[in-house]
């Protein structure tokens, strides 16, 4: 009978652990988060129902990196190379408003895209808990579902199970993209354009003039073209 090298079996067991926890354990912690992002979704519909949402209405959020996603910190990072942008703005604490990182957020919507099976909460503010559970609008935008200037939303491309903007860049022009407000307004969307722009040029399409028609602006990383891509689509509001 041959016996393993101990030090041969150690290695195949750590290899083996290493291998179930890219196999259970991230796509354990996107299904809880997809749990909790639906629970999100249902509590605002409930009490849009009963008209009860209020424009402070705050949410508790998981505060534990265990739903870290990959990318945060490139993300992170733009935010530093934005911060020329925002001061150019004369918001004063603009900036610092934009990265806060309270474990309380203000839900301020919903917008859900049936083409690619995506419906998720709309948080006001991208800093890295808002993104880990939903989209946010970035604060200098309009708000959402606004009759001018353009709502420019934020989401991670989280790849296990498919949650948050996974498939935002399948979408296609013309597909319906529907926006539920804190007001009780439902709005209907048509994707009217989508592209890839490097990172050198996102802040293009963060800071459209505030007088321009109502549009929505969905956007997600693309890391196939490189560090720091973006796909981007348009969205306008549909004619009745």
């Amino acid at each position: 009978m041959r016996l393993k090298h101990p030090l041969v079996t150690g290695i195949k067991s750590i290899l083996l652990m290493a291998l179930l926890s890219v196999l259970i354990y991230a796509p354990l912690i996107s299904r809880i988060r997809q749990q909790y992002i639906d629970s999100y979704v249902d509590y605002f519909e409930k009490n849009m129902a009963n008209e009860s949402v209020d424009a402070t209405d705050e949410i508790d959020v998981p505060d534990t990196d265990i739903f870290a996603i990959e990318g945060e910190e490139e993300i992170e990072e733009g935010e530093q190379d934005m911060s020329l942008l925002i001061e150019e703005t004369d918001s004063g604490n603009a900036f610092d408003d934009y990265q806060k990182k309270d474990s309380k957020l203000k839900l301020i919507g919903i917008i859900e895209i049936p083409s690619i099976d995506t419906k998720v909460p709309v948080w006001d503010g991208v800093s890295i808990k808002a993104l880990r559970f939903g989209v946010g609008r970035y604060p200098l935008s309009a708000e959402l579902g606004s009759d001018k200037g353009d709502c420019f939303i934020m989401g991670h491309r989280n790849r296990h199970l498919s949650t948050i903007f996974c498939r935002l860049q399948n979408v296609k022009v013309g597909d319906q993209v529907l926006v539920t407000t804190k007001d009780g307004r439902d709005i209907e969307y048509k994707v009217s354009n989508t592209f890839a722009v490097p990172p050198e040029s996102i802040t293009e399409y963060m800071n459209t003039p505030k007088d321009a028609p109502g549009t929505l602006t969905l956007c997600t990383c693309l890391t196939e073209r490189g560090k720091g891509w973006r796909f981007i689509a348009q969205c306008t509001k549909s004619e009745f």
